[in-house]
């Protein structure tokens, strides 16, 4: 009788009967299956991934920390030029300064998280004063007259794209940090046990 056909009438189809502790242990081989992630290994078999491989630096958190070293190096050239003609003494002091959240990834604090969300959104907050000062103080001799149509109209572009990258940056990155299961696992406060 194992090998007799009879209709499974959960699906509306014929299967072969099989004992009900081997038919059970057939579908959830099957459910595992389908829910595990697989990938190459060295040998190129594939091999399942495992839950902890959502732990620690890599995956999205290294596209960060690898895109944010330019984006904070054109950061750190408008700012040390907001007051002073582009010293590279205070660019390079500017850029070790807003590379600390990043230290604090590297070094998986957990205090890494919330210091990156806010750096990100202090940084597009300061490319937007940055940008506007650009626009309403040009840095040109005092008796030349205020920037006006096409002129205008080429410091606001790529002061546009700019303003765009900083503010698109902070709300990908932000809703990344405050979502994601590796930044949670990765970044968690350890946990001591006395005793």
């Amino acid at each position: 009788m194992p090998h007799a056909l009879s209709q499974d009438v959960g699906r509306g189809r014929f299967a072969p009967v099989m004992p009900r502790a081997r038919r059970l242990r057939s579908r959830v081989s099957r459910n595992e299956h389908s829910i595990r992630r697989w990938r190459k290994s060295a040998l190129g078999k594939q091999v399942p991934l495992k839950r902890n491989d959502e732990e620690g630096l890599g995956g999205w958190i290294v596209v960060y920390v690898i895109g944010s070293i330019p984006l904070l190096t054109i950061y750190s050239m408008g700012l040390s030029g907001w007051f002073f003609e582009y010293p590279v003494g205070l660019m390079l002091a500017i850029f070790v300064l807003l590379a600390v959240p990043l230290l604090l990834v590297l070094r998986k604090s957990p205090k890494a998280p919330r210091w990156n969300i806010a750096a990100l959104w202090i940084m597009a907050a300061l490319m937007i004063l940055r940008s506007i000062s650009v626009i309403l103080f040009p840095m040109s001799s005092d008796d030349a007259p205020p920037l006006r149509g096409d002129e205008l109209l080429a410091v606001v572009q790529p002061l546009g794209v700019i303003v765009a990258v900083a503010l698109g940056w902070a709300l990908v990155w932000t809703r990344y940090f405050r979502n994601s299961v590796r930044v949670r696992s990765t970044f968690r406060q350890k946990t001591s046990c006395s005793g």
